[in-house]
């Protein structure tokens, strides 16, 4: 189920990707809102995160990992691939029970989120939708046509 609504999610994601203006990489809306860039290179992270879950026990940004640096769509597409085939790989080798042990995401000795694997994965899954729709906002902003995410979009529609 995981593998292929992530499939799914990421060929709409990559749709996004290929539209982002390599210029506008440092384009944030507002002042809290994170730059274009690394709205999209956290994006290409995380459809990697179902590999990541399965194999750890917890997430801590106490000791955060390298974060990806594309700096343009093609860049971006293939960090997008590069991540979708190591999440694939490691959903489809999965043993059912792996779902059910536990993971958690932390900051240190805090602990933000207790999961299961499989709750985590389902998070990380609504983590992308939830980024692609921020991701459309800035799209639209610069007056950039979105793609549709599950049918056509109003660009894609036409006039009405």
């Amino acid at each position: 189920m995981f593998s292929s609504e992530l499939a799914e999610e990421a060929a709409t994601l990559r749709k996004f990707f290929e539209r982002v203006p390599a210029d506008q990489f440092g384009y944030a809306p507002h002042l809290k809102s994170m730059k274009m860039g690394e709205l999209c290179n956290h994006l290409a992270d995380i459809v990697g995160w179902p590999a990541l879950i399965l194999a750890t026990e917890a997430l801590d940004f106490a000791n955060p990992y390298p974060q990806p640096d594309a700096t343009d769509s093609a860049q971006l597409v293939s960090l997008l691939d590069v991540n979708l085939n190591k999440s694939l790989a490691a959903l489809n080798a999965a043993d059912a029970a792996v779902f059910e042990q536990p993971w958690l995401l932390r900051n240190g000795e805090v602990v933000l989120h207790a999961f299961t694997k499989g709750t985590a994965i389902r998070h990380a899954l609504s983590q992308i939708t939830h980024h692609r729709a921020q991701l459309g906002v800035y799209l639209r902003l610069l007056e950039v046509p979105i793609p549709g995410s599950y049918g056509p979009s109003a660009d894609e529609q036409g006039p009405m």
